[in-house]
C-alpha cells in the first residue's frame, strides 16, 4: 500500500525556513522535514520524505521407484558442453505435468521425457535467495551463511558456479526476475553479464511505493536471448535464467487464466512454461552439447499446513521441487530417479560437466552418481528471526523425516505424504536417530546474526510478502514459540494488512490489537498498529503503542527509530534527539536511526548537525537514495535552490520511485518560476503515488492559475477523495470551495 501524505505539524514544532520565492499556496507545504512509513505485509520500512503538510489436488510426496540408472558423465575435453540452469520461483513439484500436475508444461515434460527427471528432490531452504545460494554454492545454508531474503550478504570468498567455470574458460551470464536477487546479495559474483534490471517494469497491482520488483518471464527471456544470439566468442557458456513468475501475487496473462480462472498459481506454472519456448528452441538449435537443469527453487503451501504461501513452515508443500537434466551426459532417456537429490548436488554436476574437479569437502554429490543413502537438511529460519518464534530445521533420509522444533514432528513419507501423522510421539528412538543425523551434520542450533537492511530494498521484498521486521534475540524456544501454535497469529496479521488494503483501518487495528493481546513482542504488528494511528492523526496513540512495543522487549533500533519520528512529529524533537542518542551511542550507526536523528536535527533547525547525519548514512551506503533526498530538502530549506536540485536529482537517479523526490524538484522548479516543470514533477510524484496529498493540492493550485480548470477540478477532486480529513481538514474545504459542491 502507498505511503500517506505530509502530516500536520504541531503549532509547538517550529518551522524552518521556507524556500525562497515559492508561491505562497505551497509555500507552506514545503517547509518542514518529515518522515513517512509504509504499511506494508512485513514490517513497515522507514522511508524518508520532506515537505510535510504544515497545517493444490493430493501430491505425490514419497520416493517413487527408480526406472533407471542415473546418467552417466558427459564426454570431456574440447567437447565441453555449454550449461543453461533455468530456475522457476516458487515451483512446487506436484503442480508440474511431468510430476503428475495440472499445470500445462511442455517444456518441462518434453525435457523430461527426453531427459532424466529426480522424483524426489528437495530444497534446503524455503527463500529465495537461500535457495539459490545453496544452487549457486553447493554449500548448505549454515556453511555460506545466507539464510533469509533480507539481512545477508555472500562472503566474497565462496567461491560460485560462475566464478568457477568463468576460471575455466567459460561465458557466463544470468538474467534474474525478481529484487531478492538482486546483485547486492553477492550472487553476481563471476558472472560476466548479471542482469538484474527488474527496474522498470512496475509490479502489477502492488502498490506504488513498492513497484519495480519484478519482471515477467519473457521480458527475462528476451533478454537472455539477446546475450546468447550477439555472442562472438566460440568458448562454451554458462547461462543461468530465472523465472519468478509462479511467486505471489499470482497475475498471470489473460490466456492463461482463462485457462485456470479459478487456479491462478497453475496458470502462472503454465505461463513461465510457455516462455522458455524461444530459449529452449535456441539452445536446441545450437549444434553444439548443452546440458540443461531446470528446477524450482522452492514450492508453495497453497494452504497446506494453514500456510498461503512459503517462508515460515517446511513441509513438502515448500521443499519438494522438480529437478531435471538433459543434453549432454544423459544416456537414458525419459529415465525416473528415486535416489534423494538436493539442491546442493547441482554445483557437482555443472563442474563435472565441465571436466572440472569436484568442490573440497561439499556437501553435495553429482547427479550422474548419487549415494544412494545420505541424510538431506533443510531449514527456515525467517519466521525466527524477524518474529521471534521458533526457528525450524530438520533432516529428511529416505522416506523418513524429521522436524526439530519445540513439538517435535516425525513423518513417514511414503505412507503419508501430506503430513497429516506425526509421528514423534509413537516413534521416540526413530526421531532420535534423524535429530543425532542433523547434529552430526549441522551441530547445534544458533541462530545467526541478522544485518540491517536497505529499508528501500525492504519495501520491494515486503511488496512480494516477504516476511521481514525486528524481532527480540532469543536463545531457548518453548512449546508456546512453536509455529504451528503461532500460525493464526500470522493469518491475523495478513488479515490487517488486507483490510488497511481494503479501506477498513478501524478492522485493522482491531486485528493487530488482537495480536498484541496475545504477543506483545511481536514489533511487527505495533509498527503497523502505531501506523495507522499516526495516519487517522493520532500521533499521542502511535507514540504509546511503540514505547509498549519497546517496554515488552521490543528494544530494535527499528522501534527506536520510529519512535523518535513521531516524537519529532508530535513537537517533541528534543525528546527524540535525547532518545536516539542514547541508543546510537551503545550500538552500530544503523541507516534508520540516523535518518530519523537528522529529522529531529532539521526540526530544531539544526541544518548543519542534519545534513552531518544524513552524510553519515552515505558513508554507510553511497547509492542510499533517501539520504540525498534528505538532503536536498535541507538545502531547499535554506533556500539553495541549486543544492536542492542536485541532490534531488540524484535521489531519482538512485531510486526512480521516490515519489517525494518529485515532490521537492517540483517546488524548486515553482519557486525558480518554472511552473510547467513544477506541473511536470508533480504529476510524476502523483502517478507514482497517488496519496502525495500536498502534490495533489499544489496541483490544483498550479492549473487552477494556470487557468486550466478542467485539469485542476481533476486534481481538486483526487484530494477530496484521498485526503484524510483529521490532517486536511481545511483544506478539504477550500477544495470543496472551488469545485462548487
Amino acid at each position: 500500500m502507498s505511503r500517506p501524505g505530509g502530516k500536520k505539524r504541531p503549532a509547538s514544532a517550529p518551522a524552518p525556513p521556507a524556500a525562497r520565492q515559492a508561491p505562497r499556496n505551497w509555500q507552506r507545504r514545503t517547509s518542514a522535514l518529515g518522515l513517512t512509513v509504509a504499511l506494508v505485509a512485513g514490517a513497515a520500512a522507514v522511508a524518508w520524505i520532506f515537505f510535510r503538510h504544515t497545517a493444490p489436488a493430493p501430491r505425490d510426496g514419497a520416493p517413487a521407484p527408480a526406472t533407471a540408472s542415473p546418467p552417466g558423465p558427459p564426454p570431456s575435453g574440447s567437447s565441453r558442453p555449454d550449461i543453461l540452469l533455468v530456475t522457476i520461483d516458487t515451483l512446487r513439484a506436484d503442480v508440474v505435468g511431468a510430476y503428475g500436475g495440472e499445470a500445462v508444461t511442455p517444456n518441462l515434460d518434453r525435457l523430461a521425457a527426453n531427459g532424466v527427471k529426480f522424483d524426489f528432490a528437495h530444497a534446503h531452504n524455503v527463500l529465495t535467495l537461500p535457495s539459490h545460494t545453496n544452487i549457486l554454492t553447493g554449500r548448505l545454508p549454515f556453511v555460506h551463511g545466507v539464510r533469509d531474503n533480507s539481512g545477508f550478504r555472500l562472503d566474497p570468498g565462496v567461491p560460485t558456479a560462475a566464478s568457477l567455470l568463468r576460471d575455466a574458460g567459460y561465458a557466463t551470464a544470468a538474467f534474474v526476475g525478481a529484487v531478492p536477487l538482486d546483485r547486492q546479495f553477492g550472487l553476481d559474483r563471476g558472472f560476466d553479464v548479471y542482469d538484474d534490471h527488474y527496474q522498470g517494469v512496475p509490479l502489477s497491482g502492488a502498490p506504488a511505493d513498492f513497484a519495480l520488483a519484478e519482471r515477467r518471464a519473457e521480458a527475462v527471456v528476451e533478454v537472455a536471448l539477446s546475450w546468447l544470439r550477439n555472442r562472438s566468442s566460440s568458448a562454451p557458456w554458462f547461462c543461468w535464467v530465472h523465472l519468478f513468475d509462479p511467486h505471489s501475487p499470482y497475475q498471470p496473462p489473460q490466456r492463461f487464466r482463462d485457462m485456470f480462472p479459478d487456479k491462478l498459481y497453475v496458470a502462472e506454472v503454465s505461463y513461465a512454461d510457455s516462455a522458455l519456448t524461444p530459449l529452449l528452441d535456441l539452445v536446441a538449435g545450437t549444434g553444439r552439447p548443452t546440458l540443461t537443469i531446470v528446477t524450482g527453487d522452492h514450492g508453495e503451501s497453497l494452504g497446506d499446513h494453514r500456510e498461503a504461501t512459503h517462508g515460515i513452515f517446511a513441509y513438502e508443500s515448500t521443499l519438494h521441487v522438480p529437478l531435471i537434466v538433459h543434453g549432454a551426459g544423459v544416456s537414458e532417456q525419459g529415465a525416473r530417479i528415486a535416489t534423494p537429490a538436493g539442491h546442493v548436488d547441482i554445483l557437482p554436476t555443472l563442474l563435472e560437466a565441465a571436466g572440472l574437479p569436484p568442490l573440497a569437502e561439499a556437501p553435495g554429490a553429482s547427479l550422474f552418481r548419487l549415494p544412494a543413502d545420505r541424510p538431506i537438511y533443510f531449514e527456515a529460519l525467517s519466521i525466527a528471526l524477524n518474529r521471534g518464534w521458533a526457528p525450524i530445521r530438520g533432516i529428511l533420509r529416505g522416506s523418513k523425516k524429521a522436524i526439530e522444533l519445540p513439538e517435535p514432528e516425525l513423518y513417514d513419507l511414503e505412507t503419508d505424504p501430506r503430513e497429516t501423522m506425526n509421528l514423534a510421539g509413537e516413534r521416540p528412538s526413530d526421531y532420535a536417530a534423524l535429530i543425532a543425523d542433523l547434529r552430526g551434520l549441522a551441530g547445534e542450533l544458533a541462530l545467526p546474526a541478522q544485518g540491517k537492511e536497505d529499508p528501500e530494498l525492504l519495501k520491494k521484498l515486503q511488496a512480494l510478502g516477504y516476511v521481514s521486521g525486528s524481532a527480540p534475540r532469543k536463545d531457548t524456544f518453548g512449546v508456546e514459540d512453536d509455529p504451528k501454535r503461532l500460525i493464526h497469529l500470522h493469518e491475523a496479521y495478513q488479515r490487517g494488512v488486507q483490510l488497511y488494503q481494503q479501506g477498513d483501518k478501524d478492522g485493522a487495528m482491531k486485528a493487530y490489537r488482537g495480536i498484541l493481546d496475545e504477543r506483545p513482542e511481536m514489533l511487527v504488528a505495533s509498527m503497523n498498529l502505531a501506523f495507522i494511528e499516526r495516519e487517522m492523526g493520532n500521533l499521542t496513540a502511535a507514540i504509546q503503542t511503540l514505547e509498549d512495543a519497546i517496554e515488552a522487549g521490543s528494544a530494535s533500533l527499528s522501534a527506536y527509530s520510529f519512535l523518535a519520528t513521531y516524537l519529532t512529529e508530535a513537537g517533541r524533537a528534543k525528546d527524540a534527539v535525547a532518545l536516539l542518542d542514547g541508543v546510537l551511542g551503545s550500538q552500530q550507526p544503523d541507516a534508520q536511526a540516523l535518518n530519523a536523528l537528522g529529522l529531529a536535527l532539521g526540526t530544531l533547525g539544526q541544518a548543519e548537525a542534519a545534513v552531518t547525519r544524513f552524510r553519515q548514512v552515505l558513508a554507510l551506503d553511497p547509492d542510499d537514495a533517501t539520504a540525498y533526498q534528505n538532503i536536498g530538502t535541507v538545502f531547499l530549506q535554506q533556500g539553495d535552490l541549486t543544492g536542492a536540485r542536485e541532490h534531488l536529482r540524484r535521489a531519482i537517479q538512485l531510486d526512480a520511485t521516490l515519489a517525494r523526490a518529485y515532490v521537492g524538484l517540483g517546488v524548486v522548479e515553482a519557486s525558480s518560476n518554472n511552473p510547467g516543470g513544477a506541473v511536470d514533477h508533480w504529476k510524476r510524484a502523483v502517478a507514482l503515488d497517488n496519496s502525495q496529498y500536498d502534490a495533489i493540492f499544489n496541483l490544483a493550485i498550479m492549473l487552477d492559475r494556470q487557468d486550466r480548470k478542467d485539469e485542476a477540478a481533476q486534481y481538486w477532486k483526487l484530494f477530496l477523495d484521498k485526503a484524510p480529513p483529521d490532517l486536511y481538514g481545511a483544506d478539504l474545504e477550500r477544495a470543496r470551495q472551488r469545485l462548487g459542491s
